[in-house]
């Protein structure tokens, strides 16, 4: 019973259409309503339908015989009522006839009018009160014959209810003309959806080709188009998943096979001299894999991690602090470590990230820059951005090497020392957490290479 409910209420859009339908047509309905009871108000105002009824009375009365003219009357005051009675459902009462000579000798006068005195010199001439009820009415005076008509005043809520039940009937005839080629219309237009829905429940798991669907509607192409781009999107992610798991494997298995080779030789080794020369090259393995390792985290946890967390940091002082940590390794290499930067510069970042960033940066110059040479980080505004410049004059990278630098694993043909190939894997992503970008330029004295990030102030 629960499914079934759960099924009856679940969003559909049919049903969304159908809903819209009849609000619609309420809508509809209303509107017809509000327009003919101003019609019906402004027909009670003129009097127009009493007007000419009147006045086809009087044509039938040309003559001055009082005998027939008052059977004349008796006879349409029948035939009216009788019409009346056949076309309003609601007890209004009937329409009451008076007919007198031009000097008010009555010939004729409505079973309800016999009793009733005539109206006040001076009254409405539009209406009269008869046994208590509100009657409109014309009057119409020829040489022979003084004619009066009334007829019941409807009250403002009887007068809507009459109009919106007669307008009812016609809504209701009209709703499901109109639904069924509306239904048909909807449900072969979702047809290519549940087409998709088919084609994508039978692919196989690893299955990202494209679709190919003939979404002949113009609406629903784009849905198309934006499925097989987030299918091109998953494949290529999946295509660079499977390579850095490869690449993380190719690499480890270097630092791996030394720590194995240098841990059998330090547990087999006799000579001293031997096991101590063992143990540096376990301990210089066991470093590297693990800076390997903290890499490989700090890259995930930039590509899949929480969105960044923004708050306003003066990044003049979290630089210092940078550099004060790298001062040491700059010293004992005798390379000349600077800072260019205003005295404070604040911008809303996320901290770890950029700091991520400019560790990386800072150690793959330090890294791979000869001994004596410059490093400098240059951090400025530049108009509504933020720029963070780290430059060395060391060897530099030629131009056709720079454009892969950014990818994963990726090392200059010329690199002199060891290394992962993710530090600037690790900047550009950082560059994008940040809001910004990673863009490589010149080094320092027309030699080496810098890489600047750009963010948003």
């Amino acid at each position: 019973m629960k499914v079934l409910r759960s099924a009856l209420f679940a969003p559909s859009l049919v049903r969304r259409v159908v809903v819209a339908l009849l609000a619609a047509f309420a809508l509809v309905w209303v509107t017809l309503v509000v327009v003919d009871y101003a019609e019906f108000r402004r027909a009670v105002r003129s009097q127009e339908g009493l007007q000419r009824a009147v006045h086809a009375l009087a044509a039938s009365l040309d003559f001055g015989d009082a005998v027939r003219a008052a059977q004349v009357m008796q006879a349409t005051e029948t035939q009216y009522n009788l019409l009346r009675a056949e076309s309003l459902p609601l007890p209004l009462g009937p329409m009451l006839l008076e007919l007198a000579r031009p000097d008010g000798t009555r010939v004729y006068a409505s079973a309800g009018l016999a009793a009733e005195p005539q109206p006040e010199p001076g009254a409405d001439p539009g209406v009269w009160t008869v046994q208590g009820k509100l009657h409109s009415m014309v009057t119409h005076t020829t040489p022979r014959w003084r004619i009066r008509l009334l007829e019941p005043a409807l009250t403002d809520a009887e007068a809507v209810w009459l109009i919106a039940r007669n307008l009812v009937k016609s809504m209701l005839i009209a709703f499901p003309l109109v639904l069924l080629p509306l239904w048909l219309a909807v449900r072969r237009g979702l047809r290519p959806l549940r087409t998709l829905v088919q084609r994508v429940a039978e692919r196989a798991p690893a299955d990202f080709s494209p679709l190919t669907l003939d979404l002949r509607y113009a609406e629903l192409q784009p849905l198309e188009h934006a499925f097989n781009e987030l299918l091109r999107q998953a494949r290529t992610g999946i295509q660079s998943e499977r390579g850095f798991v490869q690449d993380a494997a190719h690499e480890l298995r270097t630092p791996l096979a030394v720590m194995a080779a240098q841990a059998h030789a330090l547990a087999a080794e006799a000579d001293p001299a031997l096991r101590a020369q063992a143990r540096v090259e376990l301990e210089h393995a066991i470093g590297r894999a693990s800076h390997l390792v903290h890499q490989l985290l700090t890259l995930a946890r930039l590509e899949s991690g929480p969105p960044p967390s923004r708050q306003a940091t003066d990044l003049v002082e979290l630089v210092q602090g940078a550099l004060a940590r790298a001062e040491p390794q700059a010293l004992a290499r005798g390379i000349d470590l600077g800072l260019e930067a205003p005295e404070h510069l604040v911008a809303e970042v996320d901290a770890q990230v950029l700091l991520s960033a400019l560790e990386n940066l800072v150690h793959n110059a330090l890294a791979y820059v000869h001994g004596g040479a410059r490093v400098t980080v240059t951090l400025g505004r530049d108009g509504e951005q933020w720029r963070l410049r780290v430059a060395d004059n060391g060897p530099g990278i030629s131009p056709e090497e720079r454009p892969r630098l950014m990818e994963r694993f990726q090392r200059g043909r010329d690199a002199r020392t060891s290394g992962t190939g993710l530090g600037l894997a690790i900047v550009a992503q950082a560059a994008r957490q940040l809001g910004g970008s990673l863009h490589t330029v010149d080094g320092l004295d027309g030699q080496g290479i810098g890489f600047e990030i750009r963010g948003p102030a």
